[in-house]
């Protein structure tokens, strides 16, 4: 796809596993807060249509494909053959950005390798999965309306300052226990 062609968004496609559907919907919805279009099965197959067919074209024309890394995604038959067939295509277009995502502690299937993995384990913040991809679209050449971009680097600070302010939140509960257990080990 050369850049006269591309759309205002990229499609990205995320390979998941049934029992990590949870984790993948909360990925797609965050992205789809900064104006991002996002390709899950749940989401993009209606009732009657052949969903291998539909998620063999999404895999084709997707721009991004994040894969959701965890032990029930590896006992997975179907999500086994999701990463062959965008093994395929990464061979057909170099260009396709594939993002591997560990939700817990699980080997990396050896295709992946190659490529920086981010961490979600325990994790509910997506600040650098987004800003990263945020980066990677405007290079690869998607068209952004400016007052989007602006909008959406300043969605991504609010979110960064909000996590932040949750971790002091948590460290000074922390404090205060640690505080109280002190004085009562003192009496």
């Amino acid at each position: 796809m050369n850049k006269e062609s591309r759309k205002d968004k990229p499609k990205i496609f995320i390979s998941y596993a049934n029992d990590d559907s949870g984790r993948a919907k909360d990925i797609a919805k965050e992205l789809k807060k900064y104006n991002l279009e996002t390709w899950l099965d749940e989401e993009n197959i209606s009732a009657g249509q052949n969903w291998r067919s539909e998620i063999e074209n999404a895999i084709e024309s997707c721009d991004f494909a994040l894969v959701l890394i965890s032990s029930k995604a590896f006992s997975s038959e179907w999500v086994k053959k999701e990463w062959t067939s965008l093994c395929e295509e990464k061979w057909k277009r170099p260009n396709i950005n594939i993002i591997p995502i560990k939700l817990e502690d699980s080997k990396t299937p050896p295709f992946l390798c190659q490529y920086q993995s981010y961490n979600l384990k325990g994790s509910e913040s997506y600040y650098s999965l987004i800003n990263d991809l945020l980066t990677k679209t405007k290079k690869s050449g998607f068209n952004y309306n400016k007052k989007d971009l602006i909008d959406n680097e300043f969605d991504l600070e609010v979110d960064r300052l909000e996590e932040r302010i949750r971790n002091i939140k948590k460290l000074l509960k922390e404090k205060k226990e640690y505080q109280k257990e002190s004085k009562d080990d003192q009496t």
